[in-house]
């Protein structure tokens, strides 16, 4: 039997356990209350909410023209959660469907959908310029220059009194500042009226008269145009918040059915509970040949769970129940592997000697398993050409849209066998190649040459 350096095992469990921490739970870095994401967990997957939200704002993209980045959607989906934060919304759930690309937003009944709308879908384009004409030589800042905002409106039973006061940053303090002490020359010169504009997603908001230049980087105006109560509070939201780097508008609104919401979280428990079973099996019967497969499958599940959540990849996945069936598959069937060389090793070392039953039983298994995992990876790979954009789904969309069947059933497919060729690759690196690396060097050590440490006999 062959014997690897004894810290082999070591490695590969760390690495197996590292990628199953961050597959699984991620890593995030706060600032205050806000927390952003650093590397991906399974809490960004869409696995349903856990709350009682039954209505969901889809966004789509503005512009057909041009599709928005990895990057981008996650940005927008943190901002727009950010804002719904920022506006009081108690309980709502912000995701990404890669696929479409849109974001969604899940809030409960009695929300108003209408302003959750505008908070999620506003891009927060907000410029200040010199004059009354929208070019880009006539600004002055932007919103990346605003430190804070406050919009208050008054309403009466005549009218309503809107205001606006922006706190600047150095920059902007000093733009502001050479505008308008040029504006002010200009007046004092010709006594020609001189205004600055504040300009919001692309339309004219309100002005201001400029006679003498502003000095202290603070900026009032005493009355905003067509601005309601309703509206200050959202424009106060997105004033204070970062600007979105792609426009976003509210295509459908969708009843969610709350039992499929809570089933996908009662399939993740049950997975949850038979990978306990599992493993304790691997270890009780099998002991140190169960623990190196334990490992492995920690490792295996860990990269598969960060393959979806885009931690080997720029876009994440939706965890739906075609995902969650393939997953379990290939977990199940690197399992049954692990639980056949297992099965093996332990039957012939009552009969041979350790190192030698296990030379001889990784040997055998190797071509088995290898026949296996490439047999079910033609079939995998084939269905994961139905995903959307693919090959498959190309050419069948247009039948199936015919016929009224909804075309995301072929999606569906494609992320079935999506899910199961990475499983099947993941398999053999962890379970094949990274178990025989594993057993070989924990053999390697002279107390585990036991027959009774792969549960055999211990006598012999």
């Amino acid at each position: 039997m062959r014997t690897f350096n004894k810290t082999v095992v070591w490695l590969i469990a760390a690495v197996s356990i590292v990628l199953f921490y961050f597959g699984f739970f991620g890593a995030k870095t706060y600032y205050g209350d806000v927390a952003t994401v650093v590397v991906n967990g399974a809490e960004q997957l869409v696995l349903g909410n856990g709350l009682d939200q039954t209505v969901s704002v889809k966004l789509s993209p503005s512009s057909s023209e041009a599709v928005p980045s990895g990057d981008q959607l996650e940005l927008s989906r943190r901002i727009i959660e950010e804002r719904l934060a920022a506006f009081g919304l108690p309980d709502y759930n912000v995701y990404i469907n890669y696929d479409d690309p849109s974001l969604v937003v899940e809030m409960p009944y009695g929300a108003d959908l209408n302003s959750v709308a505008i908070l999620a879908g506003a891009t927060g384009e907000f410029y200040v310029r010199r004059g009354t004409e929208e070019t880009d030589s006539s600004i002055i800042f932007g919103l990346s220059n605003v430190e804070s905002a406050d919009v208050q409106s008054t309403a009466s039973s005549l009218f309503t009194v809107s205001s606006l006061h922006l706190e600047l940053d150095s920059a902007a303090k000093t733009a502001l500042k050479t505008a308008t002490q040029e504006m002010a020359d200009e007046y004092a010169a010709s006594e020609t009226t001189q205004k600055i504009s504040v300009w919001y997603d692309g339309q004219l908001i309100t002005t201001k008269e400029i006679t003498e230049p502003i000095t202290n980087g603070q900026l009032d105006f005493d009355m905003i145009f067509n601005l309601d109560t309703s509206t200050a509070n959202e424009l106060n939201v997105i004033l204070n918040s970062d600007e979105m780097p792609y426009a976003f508008t509210g295509s459908s609104i969708t009843e969610v059915d709350t039992s499929l919401v809570s089933a996908p979280r009662a399939l993740i428990v049950a997975c949850a509970a038979a990978a306990v079973v599992i493993a304790l099996y691997f270890l009780i019967r099998y002991r140190l040949s169960g623990l190196t497969a334990v490992l492995s499958l920690v490792g295996m599940s860990g990269s598969l769970m960060a393959y979806l959540t885009g931690f080997f990849m720029p876009n994440a996945h939706n965890f739906t129940f075609a995902t969650l069936a393939a997953f379990a598959l290939s977990v199940l069937l690197a399992a049954y592997a692990l639980l056949q060389e297992c099965a093996a090793i332990r039957k012939e070392c009552n009969a041979n000697a350790l190192q030698r039953s296990i030379s001889d039983t990784m040997k055998k298994q190797l071509g088995l398993t290898m026949r296996a995992f490439c047999s079910l990876l033609i079939p995998a790979i084939v269905l994961s050409l139905f995903s959307n954009g693919l090959l498959l789904y190309n050419l069948l969309q247009p039948a199936f849209n015919a016929m009224g069947v909804n075309s995301s059933l072929l999606a569906s497919v494609g992320s079935f066998g999506e899910t199961l060729t990475w499983g099947i690759i993941f398999a053999m690196v962890f379970c094949v190649l990274g178990n025989r690396l594993m057993l070989w060097s924990v053999f390697s050590y002279s107390g585990a040459k036991k027959p009774g440490l792969v549960g055999g006999a211990a006598n012999e």
